[in-house]
């Protein structure tokens, strides 16, 4: 598979049992400068040319409704070959049903990118595929460099978590629209891949047991910078994410509030994210260190909220202080009539359960309208702001308190 850098170096194979969207696609991709191209009218012919050439396509983009072999048996035989090419799907078809199509496709863990509608214009063409250049970049960075058990050892325990990096995003009250808290996001800094995200260490912390170290690390360093923040004069709620499986750790709640004190954080201004996906793992022992971090003032948020299977249950369970709703419910919610109806209810249930609503995704100021219309309590996003070092938080809070929401 080619690197892909710009859209020209791209090679496109198109599924379609039109020949007319074939000849019109190969035509659009021709008037954007991609040269290799390949056809297929049908499943099979597409697998065939898949089985037999050296080079995989950068791209597929496949009808739906096709007869033979359909465009959703289609994904499951690419997923069958390991195929790694950037999917997009075309179709005339209904939007539930390019829904449906697009969650088979990320279950069959191939790497989806988008739709495109039927008809196809030249615009809607170049955007996907830039899209398509932005998902292979984001690969290439993930898989440039994975981090070694040794460099993970060595980087938390032998040197203390200097490898480990830190930034927050910004949290905003929607009915003040001033400045409330960060969320603090854990990044690595390797030797020769740069900066990496938490996929790239924290799994393999998880599995060789030092999410205890890792958390003491993380939970140590932003409370020192959050004393620092309040020396600027920022009184901002802290909120950190952490590993389900240090809630096995029944002196955590120990920890946590020694730590918070002796840097002068009040516990009650420390949240600690959990994702409800997670929770349901050894649930008695994550239930005790819960309830014990309550008692002692600790807030408690569920993350992710929407994307696990037993949101409801958790939220009765569990002594949660705060819902954030899930980005995929948020971004783009004021163009989706369905996902609209999902955020509205997330909100209306989070409030009638006396719970803080956060959204996170906000991207747009449609997202945050749509939002701010709805009642919702907490916005967090690249609208507001993208994640800041330590250092450049106050004068970005006082850029904010100045200047305001933005405009666009």
């Amino acid at each position: 598979m080619q690197t892909g850098q710009d859209i020209e170096d791209l090679r496109i194979l198109l599924v379609d049992d039109d020949p007319r969207t074939l000849r019109l696609l190969s035509f659009l991709l021709e008037a954007i400068g991609v040269s290799e191209t390949y056809t297929a009218g049908d499943g099979y012919e597409a697998l065939s040319y898949l089985d037999n050439v050296p080079d995989r396509p950068d791209v597929i983009l496949t009808d739906l409704n096709m007869p033979g072999l359909d465009g959703v048996e289609f994904l499951r035989h690419l997923s069958m070959r390991s195929i790694a090419s950037r999917i997009v799907l075309i179709s005339g078809e209904n939007k539930r049903i390019l829904d449906t199509a697009k969650t088979l496709a990320q279950v069959h863990d191939l790497s989806f990118i988008g739709t495109l509608q039927k008809p196809i214009t030249q615009k809607a063409l170049s955007e996907i595929l830039r899209q398509c250049l932005a998902f292979g970049a984001q690969i290439r960075r993930r898989n440039s460099g994975p981090i070694t058990e040794q460099e993970l050892v060595d980087g938390l325990i032998n040197r203390d978590g200097e490898p480990l990096r830190t930034v927050y995003q910004p949290t905003v009250s929607m009915k003040t629209g001033a400045p409330i808290g960060v969320e603090a996001l854990v990044r690595w800094t390797h030797a020769k891949s740069g900066v990496l995200g938490p996929m790239s260490f924290i799994p393999l912390a998880e599995r060789l047991g030092h999410t205890k170290f890792l958390t003491d690390v993380v939970t140590r360093r932003v409370m020192s910078e959050a004393a620092f923040w309040r020396s600027n004069g920022l009184d901002l709620r802290v909120s950190i994410n952490l590993s389900v499986t240090v809630l096995k750790c029944l002196d955590l709640p120990e920890f946590v509030v020694a730590t918070a004190e002796s840097t002068g954080l009040d516990p009650s201004k420390l949240t600690l994210e959990i994702t409800e996906s997670h929770l349901m793992r050894d649930f008695k022992e994550s239930l005790e260190t819960l309830a014990r971090l309550r008692l002692k003032g600790v807030w408690l948020s569920i993350d992710d909220f929407g994307t696990g299977y037993s949101s409801m249950e958790q939220l009765k369970r569990v002594p949660f202080n705060e819902v954030k709703i899930d980005r995929c419910f948020v971004t783009g919610a004021a163009q989706d009539v369905e996902t609209r109806a999902i955020l509205e209810s997330s909100i209306e249930l989070g409030q009638r359960l006396g719970l803080v609503v956060v959204a996170e995704g906000v991207e747009s100021r449609e997202d945050w309208d749509l939002l701010e219309s709805l009642g919702c309590d907490v916005a967090q996003g690249y609208f507001i702001s993208r994640p800041l070092e330590a250092e450049a938080l106050p004068g970005w809070v006082r850029s904010w308190n100045t200047a305001g929401l933005p405009s666009a």
